[in-house]
């Protein structure tokens, strides 16, 4: 009988965490950071805002400047690469150009 309803208790108590928690965090993103909030929530919600936010606040002028040149670097490199392929492409299509079409050509029709 003690078992039970410890056991009920316990449910019950997981149970308004729960609909507490999905009410507080709802409200949260509806109308913005509210008053009444219980401190673990808050602790959360900072916690969840810093994890958005932390790639542009960790980074430094320098490592900016860096990934920037990194990627100028990388775009660079693609469009040279591009280049290349291109060429390699125009170069074997002239080989098949003339293997395949030229013999005809210097082969005369006598009528």
């Amino acid at each position: 009988m003690i078992f039970i309803f410890f056991a009920a208790m316990v449910s019950i108590t997981v149970i308004v965490t729960i609909l507490l928690r999905e009410f507080y965090s709802r409200r949260e993103h509806d109308v913005g950071p509210c008053c009444c909030c219980f401190p673990f929530f808050q602790r959360r919600r900072r916690r969840h805002l810093q994890g958005l936010h932390a790639s542009d606040d960790g980074e430094t002028a320098q490592v900016r400047s860096d990934r920037e040149f990194a990627q100028q670097v990388f775009r660079q490199l693609q469009t040279e690469m591009r280049e290349e392929q291109k060429i390699a492409r125009r170069q074997e299509r002239r080989a098949w150009y003339e293997l395949y079409l030229k013999p005809f050509t210097m082969v005369r029709i006598v009528q």
